[in-house]
C-alpha cells in the first residue's frame, strides 16, 4: 500500500490502462498464434483436396485410355481402324503420363508419405497394363484372322488395379482433408472466442483498476476537504493524514504545513506581551 501511495496519480492511471492493454495483447497474441496454426491446417486441407482432384483426373484419363483399348478390340479389325485407334491409345497414354507427373508433384508437396503407396500401386498396375496391351496387340492379328477374343482375354480386368489405387488415393485424401478442415475451422472459432474473452477480461480488469484508483483519489480528496472545512470553522489543530509522496500526498503535506504555520502565527499573536 505504501509503495502504491508513492506512485504518482498519472502513473496509477497509466498502470490501470497498462493492465488492460497487456491483457488484450496477451489474448491477441495467443489468438494470432492459434489462428496461424489453424490457417496452416486449412492450407494443408486445401492442398489435399487439390491432390485428390489430381488423382481423380488421372483416373479419368486412364479410363479414357482404356476406352481406346476397347475401340481397338471392337473396331480395329481393318488396318486403317487399327492404326487410328492404336494411335489414339498412344496419345491418351501421353496424357496419362503427364497427369501422373502432376500427381506425383502434388503428393511430394504434401510431405505425407502415407499416400505415396497408392501412387506406387498405380505405377505398378499401369506398367503391367501396358505390358498386357503389348501382348494383346501381338495376338490380335493372327495369320488366320483378327483374334478379338484372344486380345480381350489378355486385357480383361487389367485396368482394375490402377483404377482401384487411384480411387483409394482420392478417397483417403478427401477424408484427411475433411478432418483437417474441421480441425482448422474449430481452431479458428475457438481462437476468436478466446480473443473475445480476453478483450472482455481486459476491459473488466481495466475498469476495476480504474475504479480502485478513482476511489483512492476521491477518498483522499474528501479527507483533505474535511480538514479544510474544519480549519475554516476555526479548528487549526486538524491535520490531513500522511498519504504518500504522490501529488495528493504533497498537497496534503502542504495543507498540514499551512495549518501549522497559521496555528503558530495565531499562538504568537495571542501571547501576552512582556512588560
Amino acid at each position: 500500500m505504501s509503495f502504491a501511495r508513492n506512485l504518482t496519480v498519472r502513473t496509477k492511471i497509466l498502470g490501470a490502462i497498462g493492465v488492460a492493454v497487456l491483457t488484450m495483447s496477451a489474448a491477441a497474441g495467443i489468438s494470432l498464434v492459434r489462428i496461424n496454426s489453424a490457417s496452416q491446417t486449412l492450407a494443408t486441407a486445401g492442398n489435399q483436396e487439390a491432390t485428390a482432384l489430381a488423382a481423380a483426373v488421372l483416373r479419368t484419363d486412364f479410363q479414357f485410355q482404356h476406352q481406346k483399348l476397347k475401340d481397338i478390340l471392337l473396331r480395329g479389325s481393318d488396318p486403317a481402324s487399327y492404326t487410328k485407334y492404336t494411335g489414339e491409345f498412344g496419345d491418351q497414354g501421353k496424357i496419362v503420363v503427364a497427369q501422373e507427373k502432376v500427381l506425383r508433384t502434388d503428393l511430394a508437396e504434401l510431405h505425407n508419405s502415407s499416400f505415396d503407396k497408392y501412387l506406387r500401386q498405380f505405377d505398378a498396375g499401369y506398367a503391367n497394363y501396358l505390358a498386357k496391351y503389348t501382348a494383346a496387340l501381338a495376338v490380335l492379328h493372327t495369320p488366320q484372322d483378327y483374334d478379338y477374343q484372344a486380345g480381350d482375354a489378355i486385357m480383361k480386368g487389367q485396368d482394375g488395379p490402377s483404377q482401384d489405387a487411384l480411387t483409394a488415393l482420392a478417397t483417403g485424401l478427401d477424408a484427411s482433408a475433411t478432418v483437417a478442415r474441421a480441425h482448422g475451422s474449430s481452431s479458428v472459432t475457438s481462437s476468436i472466442q478466446l480473443a473475445v474473452i480476453g478483450f472482455a477480461l481486459a476491459a473488466l480488469l481495466g475498469l476495476v483498476a480504474a475504479l480502485l484508483v478513482a476511489r483512492d483519489i476521491l477518498r483522499r480528496i474528501q479527507s483533505m476537504m474535511t480538514v479544510a472545512e474544519q480549519a475554516a470553522e476555526g479548528d487549526l489543530t486538524t491535520r490531513a493524514e500522511n498519504t504518500g509522496n504522490d501529488e495528493l500526498g504533497r498537497l496534503g503535506a502542504g495543507l498540514n504545513t499551512t495549518l501549522g504555520n497559521l496555528e503558530a502565527l495565531i499562538a504568537r499573536s495571542t501571547r501576552p506581551a512582556r512588560p
